[in-house]
């Protein structure tokens, strides 16, 4: 593998979605990782080669302003309406009460409501219809009012 071969599996690394690569190839051994800080491997040879970085910006708020996120209680796909053909639980700007749906989450082919924790208005909708959701993500944020 030579030094272009290595730069062109670095660019196709760099767009894609993956984090981490490694390939062996004979005596040839290759880690790439994305994150904050460059990661430097060696290739045979010795000849060292700098990873791409992925850098994120990140902006962070008082929770006061943002207000309460409303979180997964465990991992599925979110629905923000019924069905199809419904219209959405609720959206943005819109006024709730403790205890409204505000959304369904699908696991193990269960239904599972959400509902708001405190009277307030949706501020916004933090992920898309039909999206997996993890456990303890921020599905939306509620701000008392």
């Amino acid at each position: 593998m030579d030094i272009q071969e290595i730069y062109a599996l670095m660019d196709r690394f760099d767009a894609s979605s993956l984090n981490r690569l490694k390939l062996e190839m004979g005596d040839t051994k290759l880690t790439l990782e994305k994150g904050l800080t460059p990661v430097t491997t060696v290739v045979s040879g010795g000849l060292p080669v700098a990873a791409p970085v992925t850098t994120t910006e990140v902006t962070t708020e008082r929770k006061e302003e943002r207000g309460e996120e409303i979180k997964a209680p465990f991992v599925g796909t979110f629905y923000s309406a019924p069905s199809p053909d419904k219209e959405p639980f609720v959206t943005p700007g819109q006024q709730v009460k403790k205890g409204d749906v505000v959304g369904i989450i699908e696991a193990m082919k269960l239904m599972n409501e959400i509902v708001a924790p405190m009277d307030g208005v949706i501020e916004a909708i933090l992920v898309e219809d039909g999206s997996m959701v993890e456990y303890n993500q921020a599905l939306m944020t509620v701000k008392k009012g």
